[in-house]
């Protein structure tokens, strides 16, 4: 494989990994919602601070699930630009080679 096609390899497979991780964030968000709206349900209309507290619950787990998001894409686009400046430094090595292969055939 090319340089040029490992940098695009790389681009593509960062990209699928976060619409994966986008995925697994939307699954865990629609669960909190569905475990708040069947816990809703359950308590009577006039019980306002049990309500509350069912809010407060699904509060707290998609401030989880949004923090993990955060921390999955700072690691994974971290290590994904670790691997794209690694390809950026070999091209430019062989651009260089290259150039002095010319120079010394002058």
């Amino acid at each position: 494989m090319t340089l040029d096609e490992q940098y695009q390899q790389t681009i593509e497979d960062q990209r699928n990994y976060l619409l994966a991780v986008q995925s697994d964030f939307n699954k865990k968000c629609d669960a909190a919602k569905a475990k708040a709206e069947e816990k809703s349900k359950q308590i009577p209309e006039t019980d306002k601070p049990a309500k509350e507290q069912v809010l407060k619950e699904q509060k707290v787990e998609l401030e989880t699930a949004l923090k993990t998001l955060k921390e999955e894409i700072d690691h994974s686009t971290r290590q994904t630009m670790k691997k794209l400046e690694e390809i950026v430094r070999q091209k430019e090595q062989q651009v260089l080679g290259d150039l002095e292969n010319q120079l010394a055939n002058l």
